[in-house]
């Protein structure tokens, strides 16, 4: 099949598209049924299906076909000139996959799809990147499409999403201008699949994919030995490493900094934390759990400042801030013993703490009675606008839509971003990559999500979480940098549970302060407005500005 030539926009695009066989020198040029429904929440949000990329008509004499297919990609290189700022950054994209080793008794091994970005710097000082998003369940188009790859999808004001949100352009805020990139999409998303032991060509159905790679510890040993394998294939490992990743990708990202070093005898240098979940039991809603309850309330109040129903009426950032200072002071002092205490608190109490509560987030002082002050994502986002036939997005709560018929919360921010971005995709590797096939895209794959199995590698019981990992890492290796990033409206993962968690470890302030925490305009997905994508990337540079260089 011969591809169309790129369109104008791609400055001097240079087509050099060619078979890249997977060889040695190729590199060169639940725990809890509620913490189940959590997870899916962070992959779907009570939302309409997502949809999937669905296979280009073509014979299968002269395509591969999604069924009984090897589901091979033949690796393809390409060189693309980026124009940013009246400069110009020539680059080479590979994409292709990865046969990772054995991944649980069965001996199944795994076939991982990555697209990576290189320059003709020196590859022993120039950083490498390993991007991955989270879900579990979701593919690394978000954040490569999204926010850090060369060419992205255009958003419009505020971050939404046109109807029609057109070709690809290129990205003025890629990271590649300071570090190379590697997307890697885990097993069961994109074009990652598993393949069996007794035919390497023959891919594996959902179940098998499930018992060997969709599990919480095997989940971070594939990718742990995806980088190392893509170091030796590409000799990069003198290059200083980072790890970016965001939601579930954040704990992954925490997780492999500790098992890398360990495991692996991978040093990271460097470990960005996008939206993350580091602790799955700070997601849930236990009624008996109360953190959960405490940590999204500054969230709740930063929405419902922005839409004029909270603290002072003009809702600028200079007012903002004081206002959300004591909104989480509220919670953690007064809030959470409050709640803690229960029936034992006297009604006259009782009834001002609630009070104060229904102040902050704007919500009616006898609804948040009623829910005794543990207010769940949909009853805040689907309750704040009610007088206006409006709910909020659990994604980006300054943003709204009209409310659904009847009383069922249906939040469509995700899967809007969700088919904006698969359609972006599916164009750009085919026409700008020149990678051919007909598997789908599993850009959000929800049978990933439903079947997934959470252990914990720690000695500790209970839910999942990365915050001891992110701890050890820092202990282990000096030179580490940290970037945690948020938006403010984000109500899946909220920006004061990271910010509990960070408070609560265990290190001396020199450490301490390599943490750089930032927040931004903006939901899950920051990065679909223009300012908070332009910070993230300065805030990025910054980070890679301070990683060590040299000796190793």
């Amino acid at each position: 099949m011969n591809l169309p030539p790129p369109p104008s926009r791609c400055a001097r695009w240079k087509p050099d598209v060619r078979p890249r066989p997977e060889r040695r020198d190729a590199g060169r040029n639940p725990i809890k049924r509620g913490i189940v429904v959590l997870l899916l929440l962070l992959l779907t949000a009570t939302m309409e299906p997502a949809p999937v990329a669905a296979a280009e008509d073509a014979a299968p004499s002269d395509r591969q076909t999604e069924e009984g297919s090897s589901g091979l990609i033949a690796d393809t290189e390409t060189r693309h000139v980026l124009t940013s700022g009246g400069r110009e950054l020539e680059y080479v994209a590979r994409a292709g996959t990865l046969t990772i080793p054995e991944a649980g008794e069965e001996g199944a091994r795994g076939r991982m799809f990555y697209v990576a970005y290189t320059t003709e710097a020196a590859a022993a000082e120039r950083p490498i990147t390993f991007v991955f998003n989270g879900g579990p369940g979701a593919a690394a188009a978000y954040l490569h499409l999204g926010a850090m790859g060369p060419r992205r999808i255009e958003f419009g004001e505020g971050g939404r999403i046109a109807p029609d949100p057109g070709p690809l352009v290129d990205n003025d805020e890629t990271w590649l201008t300071f570090t190379d990139l590697v997307f890697i999409d885990p097993i069961g998303t994109g074009y990652s699949r598993s393949i069996g032991p007794e035919d390497e060509k023959r891919e594996q159905t959902s179940k098998s994919d499930a018992s060997a790679f969709w599990e919480t510890e095997k989940d971070l040993d594939t990718l742990g030995a995806f980088i190392r394998l893509y170091l030796s294939r590409n000799e990069r490992w003198l290059s200083p490493t980072v790890l970016a990743g965001e939601s579930y990708g954040g704990f992954r990202v925490a997780a492999l900094a500790d098992r890398l070093h360990s495991d692996f005898g991978i040093s990271v240098e460097g470990i960005v934390m996008i939206s993350p979940a580091l602790e799955l039991g700070l997601l849930s809603s236990d009624r008996f759990r109360l953190l959960p309850w405490i940590t999204r309330v500054p969230s709740f109040a930063a929405a419902a400042h922005h839409h004029g129903r909270a603290g002072p009426k003009h809702g600028g950032e200079a007012d903002r801030q004081p206002f959300l200072e004591e909104v989480e002071r509220f919670t953690i002092r007064d809030l959470l013993p409050g709640l803690a205490e229960g029936r034992s608190l006297a009604e006259s109490e009782r009834s001002a703490l609630l009070g104060r509560l229904a102040g902050f987030v704007g919500l009616p002082p006898e609804l948040v009675v009623r829910h005794e002050g543990k207010l769940s994502l949909e009853t805040f986002a689907g309750r704040l606008l009610r007088d206006e036939s409006r709910i909020v997005s659990l994604y980006d709560a300054s943003i709204s839509y009209p409310a659904p018929h009847g009383d069922r919360y249906r939040d469509p921010r995700l899967s809007r971003i969700s088919a904006a971005i698969v359609a972006g995709f599916n164009h750009y590797v085919r026409a700008d990559l020149g990678i051919e096939t007909d598997l789908p895209y599993e850009i959000l794959n929800r049978r990933v999500n439903q079947g997934w199995q959470w252990r914990d590698g720690s000695s500790r019981s209970g839910p999942p979480g990365a915050t001891d990992n992110l701890e050890n890492a820092f202990k282990q290796n000096d030179d580490l940098r940290a970037l945690l990033v948020h938006g403010l409206y984000d109500l899946v993962t909220p920006y004061y549970a990271s910010t509990y968690l960070l408070n609560q470890l265990d290190l001396p302030p020199a450490l301490r302060e390599r943490i750089a925490v930032r927040r931004y305009e903006g939901g899950h997905m920051f990065y679909s407005r223009d300012g908070s994508r332009r910070a993230f990337r300065d805030d990025g540079m910054r980070l890679y500005g301070e990683l060590k260089r040299g000796d190793r």
